[in-house]
């Protein structure tokens, strides 16, 4: 719910307006050209069809029914934290359990199952959530947990339940599995199974004339898109902003599904915030001690703001897809469709003579399309594509646009001359947002002005000859370990590769690698895929000023060696005290950086906060705390890099820094 002093258009921010027929894009491709390829007889999209068409007909012949049953009326909270109670440490938020959306109602524990236990799925009946949570007896705890599995979990209690989850991040107070299942089922039905019904009611009417199979693909989509709504915003919200009476849009709803499905009602959520605290809870009230995101986070839409941001394009693609299914007859049914995307002008004035405020669709809480939102967060490019999308879709070029000019902004003002970000990690250099920069490219441009963005010749968006680009996916090369793998520096993840698909864009696209990274890479453009690596790569040491990091090389070949070391700041996720060292040689990582892997796994966490050289060196406070020391960074005092002698030296000496660690006068590596 929003004030309305602070809405959108208080803060310079417009709504968008969506036609009465958006658009129809699918991937990346406009409906026209679908059609031609269709009717060319290309092998690739008439497979596209089929395949979509067959999922089609299975949601599809599902009845209403089962998507009100499935769609639920209340809040999914916990979903960060939601943990096998057997095996918290290994299944939980990151490591997944197993669901489907052909059995919505289970999560499946495939440790559960190793272990051949008698409900190897929660919720069950030992663990029972009617949608409060589960908050496991003492009882059922000792008789499934014993000292040994105390000791192997960190001290957890095995003889009662301590009131905690023990998922990821944030502790809750109950295990809440049908609140994931909702979420998990949420987020099939309104990404999968939204987007195959509305394209196969294009398909179906456009490409094979079968107007009956369309009309059923159209209908089993809007029964998905309309119950969402209800579900998010609440039946009385609906009657009041249509005018209606809540008796008369049931009525309404009657007609409209099919089979015994009108007896559900939606009240509506309520605001929560990412974790468990949720408005009108005495024991989990919002804003209360302890809760981080509750003032910042609450919303009735799930998630933290990049997952809003692909909740937003399901839900904007598949209104887009199905917008002109509906008849005259539906206007009703089409407006509850569109306010999950977003709340048009005049719904507050609309609900002046109600007791309800207006609510918000989750495009206006994520999108933002007319203002620039990404100059300095790697995260922040979730939300472009997205961006583009919507421009698609409601026929916009002014936010189509924006999302060039965005990016231009991210790629100058995120990037370092070094070519990696500010957080020093080769998983967040340029090749980020490639696959957005490739989709922008080639679109028309209304402007006439000049812009790093635009070639003027074609007056189309052209970003991938962007010289900024390209020199990051240079520098990323020189970033290398001899067998093509990146260093993991801080939030690099262990398994990143080389942007190899993103350099033959360049090659392709964008007028041509730079002369002084070719030698590194075997380029032919007549082959899928066009550009490898030149293996073992023999690079040329390394000097990262701007980063704050270096790399001295020797040897050639199989014999090719290299050793990096990382001095700067800490940037997140633990990594503390730097000058962490990584060493290759002998083919392999003799001495690595976890990488944002480290920060992420209970067994690696507590290391990575206290090994900032890990198997060379461990720095603690006096009372063995390692946190103190997160700002220690050092500055070069020289890089030598000459046939047969390389040398590198980085020391710390500012005394407020090294006044955290008692008797110390220096932090120095050489």
């Amino acid at each position: 719910m929003e004030d309305l002093d602070t809405s959108p258009e208080a803060k310079g921010h417009r709504v968008v307006v969506f036609p009465e027929e958006p658009n129809i894009w699918i991937d990346n491709l406009p409906f026209d050209e679908v059609k031609r390829q269709f009717l060319a007889g290309e092998d690739g999209i008439r497979k596209r069809v089929e395949d979509t068409i067959e999922v089609a007909e299975k949601w599809s012949g599902k009845p209403d029914a089962w998507y009100l049953r499935h769609i639920w009326h209340r809040e999914p909270r916990g979903i960060f934290t939601c943990a096998c109670p057997i095996h918290p440490f290994h299944v939980r938020y990151y490591s997944y359990f197993d669901w489907s959306l052909d059995d919505p109602t289970r999560l499946y524990c495939r440790l559960c199952q190793e272990e051949g236990r008698e409900y190897p799925y929660y919720p069950n009946p030992r663990y029972p959530d009617d949608g409060d949570g589960c908050f496991p007896t003492d009882e059922v705890w000792r008789e499934d947990h014993d000292e040994a599995w105390s000791r192997a979990h960190d001290g957890i209690p095995w003889d009662h339940w301590d009131g905690e989850a023990h998922g990821y991040v944030e502790p809750t107070n109950a295990f809440y599995f049908k609140a994931l299942c909702w979420m998990n089922t949420f987020r099939a039905l309104a990404g999968n199974v939204l987007h195959r019904l509305g394209e196969a009611c294009h398909y179906a009417a456009k490409l094979h004339e079968d107007h009956e199979r369309a009309s059923r693909y159209a209908h089993t989509a809007k029964v998905i898109l309309v119950t969402l709504s209800r579900a998010f915003l609440g039946d009385p919200y609906l009657s009041a902003l249509l005018h209606i009476s809540e008796t008369g849009l049931q009525e309404e709803l009657t007609t409209f599904y099919r089979g015994d499905a009108s007896s559900t009602s939606y009240p509506g959520f309520r605001l929560y915030a990412a974790f468990d605290h949720i408005e009108g809870d005495p024991k989990r009230p919002l804003n209360a001690p302890g809760d981080r995101y509750g003032t910042k986070g609450a919303c009735i839409y799930p998630g933290l703001w990049n997952w809003k941001a692909s909740e937003t394009q399901d839900l904007m693609v598949g209104y887009g897809l199905i917008a002109e299914t509906f008849t005259e007859t539906e206007a009703n049914l089409k407006a509850i469709a569109l306010r999950i995307v977003t709340s048009v002008e005049g719904d507050a004035e609309r609900l002046q003579n109600s007791d309800q405020i207006l609510k918000r669709g989750i495009l206006e809480y994520t999108l933002h399309p007319y203002t620039l939102v990404t100059g300095a967060d790697n995260l922040s490019t979730s939300t472009q594509m997205p961006r583009l999308q919507l421009g698609r879709i409601a026929g916009d070029h002014q936010i189509v646009e924006n999302v060039a000019r965005d990016i231009v902004f991210f790629l100058h003002n995120f990037f370092t001359g070094d070519g990696l970000g500010k957080e020093g990690s080769p998983s967040y250099t340029s090749w980020g947002i490639a696959s957005v920069m490739s989709a922008c490219q080639g679109e028309r441009v209304d402007s006439d002005r000049p812009c790093p963005y635009v070639n003027p010749q074609t007056s189309s968006i052209d970003l991938l000859s962007l010289p900024i680009f390209k020199h990051g996916l240079g520098q990323f090369l020189l970033t290398g370990f001899p067998n093509g793998r990146p260093v993991t520096w801080e939030d690099c993840v262990i398994r990143a590769a080389m942007p190899l698909e993103p350099l033959a864009l360049a090659e392709k696209l964008g007028g041509g690698i730079p002369v002084a990274y070719r030698p590194y890479l075997d380029i032919d453009l007549d082959r899928e895929p066009a550009i490898y690596l030149k293996l073992p790569m023999t690079l040329p040491s390394h000097l990262l000023g701007q980063n704050r990091k270096a790399i001295v090389r020797s040897g050639e070949a199989k014999n090719a060696r290299a050793l990096s070391i990382d001095y700067t700041e800490r940037v997140g996720h633990y990594h503390m005290a730097p000058l962490n060292l990584s060493l290759f040689a002998k083919g392999h990582e003799l001495a690595t950086d976890l990488g944002y892997l480290g920060s992420t796994h209970f067994m690696t966490v507590d290391w990575i906060k206290t090994f900032p050289a890990h198997n060379t060196a461990t720095i603690r406070a006096e009372d063995g705390d390692p946190m103190g020391t997160d700002n220690l960074r050092g500055d070069l005092r020289y890089f030598v890099d000459m046939p047969g002698f390389k040398s590198i030296d980085v020391a710390e000496e500012d005394a407020s820094e090294l006044a955290k660690i008692p008797g110390t006068d220096r932090y120095q590596r050489t």
